[in-house]
């Protein structure tokens, strides 16, 4: 086997022992067993286990980043909202479509080590960035509601993240396409009812209204 191919071989063995043992309980021991090979043809291609990680990790975060590409306002071949539909669509099958990867990022890349958190939270933040200026561009053309950009964002993010994690722990059942109709219909209209969030605070009103008010305190001369 050729060394290129040796390598992606233990990168390959090394995802799935990091996805079903985490990155603290596997060993090197683990990937080479694994992958059929010698503990020193592991050290022949890598330094130690946080290297081999960390090279996993910088792949995938790269392929999510490719994925995802600004919007343009003036794309006279596709609309914003086409264009952030195709986004959604292309995160979600780069992470349905490598589960070991997409376990490990939102399970194990969190809490290894200082330099390693930095590194994530500078991904999660060049999102959440690209996310408020497709925001700020939608609230202009009144494509997005008025509300705090940070927030909208965080929420559009999370459910991403988090329908992710549920279809690849098999607790989601559905393709990339179908997965992309729910997040925009989401996002086009909330998870609530139009019309029940008036409700409950006008509820919330009447409740205050209806509660009995406080004696009147004595007046001292």
């Amino acid at each position: 086997m050729k060394r290129e191919q040796r390598r992606e071989q233990l990168l390959r063995h090394a995802r799935d022992v990091f996805a079903e043992k985490g990155y603290h309980a596997a060993k090197i021991d683990d990937i080479v067993a694994q992958a059929s090979v010698a503990r020193g043809t592991f050290y022949l291609h890598f330094d130690d286990k946080r290297r081999i990680f960390e090279e996993l990790v910088d792949e995938f975060l790269s392929r999510i980043s490719t994925a995802i590409v600004r919007i343009r306002i003036d794309d006279p071949a596709s609309s914003p909202l086409s264009q952030l539909r195709d986004n959604v669509q292309r995160v979600l099958e780069v992470g349905l479509g490598d589960p070991g990867m997409t376990k490990i990022l939102l399970k194990n890349a969190a809490g290894l080590d200082p330099d390693f958190d930095r590194k994530v939270r500078a991904f999660y933040r060049a999102i959440e960035e690209l996310l408020a200026l497709s925001l700020l561009n939608g609230q202009r053309m009144n494509l997005v509601r008025a509300g705090d950009r940070r927030v909208l964002g965080a929420l559009s993010l999370g459910s991403i993240k988090e329908i992710l994690l549920q279809s690849v722990e098999g607790r989601i059942t559905a393709s990339a396409r179908t997965l992309t109709d729910h997040v925009m219909s989401f996002l086009a209209g909330g998870i609530l009812t139009p019309g029940l969030l008036g409700d409950a605070s006008g509820g919330a009103r009447k409740e205050r209204d209806d509660a009995p008010s406080a004696p009147p305190e004595a007046v001292h001369s």
